[in-house]
């Protein structure tokens, strides 16, 4: 039986359309495989998709204050997390942003209420994570005031430093008039100093920020920078001298001061010391102007701090004649600021100070 004769326009036409469409398909994999900054870039989109969707259903659901449906968004969105890889990879900090972003939206005890459920297995999910373990304690303060301040203790030695567990520790020993817990937590926040929240939160100058973490960056008539650092940062609200050593003298044109600290600190900048050669050259008090990049300054010309990040301090002296030294010597000091009025704390933090 002869063989059907074979049609060769068909043939090249189909030949054109397969062609047509693996060549684009071609061409993608060259790319990925050859150019990684497009690569990166088409996977970072990839990986923000369940992010971007969550987070305009949760908007809407939010503004029509529907937190258990936010509730079940977010449980769907940490199960595409948990999927995606053990640990903490990529993902999570979309997720986290969505739920931040819930968080700062709720106002009355039932929408905290609608949130427990994502909130602990949040917590079980990722135990180490400081956010969570936050978020997680301010759903159980509305009914279970001991589960509350057992995460809350958990929350703090995951970032110490932080002010926010000790507000809701506050909050519910005051309202539950709970004396030994209040004296309890008055002790932990007056004694705090180490530790900050280190997975997507901070500075990479400080990489975690604290209460004990401060640099002095000086810029030279050349434009080259020295950062210098000092991690002996005390609280306590009396000033004391901290000591900036350069690597050579320097023609100093411009000095900042870049604080690893928290919210809630005032800071006084009392006196610069300049120095070359062991002989002090010159010193600067009273005639000292400052700006921070966050911080707010008060009439006494103390800073206070709000950033969660970190805080820079740009120093003026009169006529910017800094001079020239090998050494910094900067008087400063450091109060932690009480979080409710009157601080119940009050009488203890006076004590503290003085005995540190």
């Amino acid at each position: 039986m002869p063989l059907p004769e074979i049609d060769q326009k068909k043939t090249i036409k189909a030949l054109r359309f397969l062609f047509i469409l693996i060549l684009p398909v071609f061409v993608l994999v060259f790319i990925l495989l050859t150019q990684g900054d497009v690569r990166s870039f088409l996977f970072r989109g990839l990986t923000k998709i369940p992010s971007t969707i969550t987070h305009q259903i949760i908007r809407f659901k939010t503004k029509k204050r529907e937190f258990s449906s936010a509730n079940i968004w977010l449980n769907r969105q940490l199960s595409i997390v948990e999927d995606f890889s053990e640990g903490q990879n990529t993902l999570l900090q979309g997720l986290i942003d969505n739920a931040e972003f819930v968080m700062a939206r709720t106002r009355f005890p039932e929408d905290l209420e609608s949130l427990k459920p994502f909130m602990h297995r949040f917590t079980e999910a990722y135990p180490k994570l400081f956010l969570p373990r936050l978020w997680y304690a301010k759903s159980l303060s509305v009914r279970n005031y001991e589960e509350a301040f057992h995460q809350l203790e958990i929350a703090s030695k995951l970032s110490s430093a932080d002010e926010r567990p000790y507000r809701i520790a506050f909050e519910l020993a005051l309202a539950g008039e709970l004396t030994d817990k209040l004296d309890q937590w008055c002790d932990r926040y007056l004694e705090s100093q180490f530790g900050g929240p280190e997975f997507h939160y901070t500075s990479k100058l400080f990489y975690a920020t604290g209460l004990r973490k401060l640099s002095l960056e000086v810029t030279g008539d050349s434009g080259k920078r020295y950062l210098v650092a000092n991690m002996g940062l005390h609280l306590g609200g009396e000033a004391r001298s901290y000591d900036f050593p350069l690597k050579e003298t320097i023609s100093i044109n411009k000095i900042r001061l870049h604080f690893g600290i928290l919210p809630g600190v005032a800071i006084r900048v009392d006196r610069l010391k300049f120095y070359n050669q062991g002989r002090l050259l010159s010193e600067f008090g009273q005639n000292l102007k400052l700006i921070s990049w966050n911080g707010f300054h008060l009439n006494d010309g103390r800073v206070i701090t709000v950033s969660r990040d970190f805080e820079t301090v740009n120093v003026y002296v009169p006529g910017n004649k800094y001079g020239k030294a090998d050494r910094v010597e900067v008087d400063l000091s450091f109060e932690r600021l009480g979080l409710a009025s009157p601080f119940p704390c009050g009488s203890k933090s006076n004590s503290h100070a003085k005995t540190n």
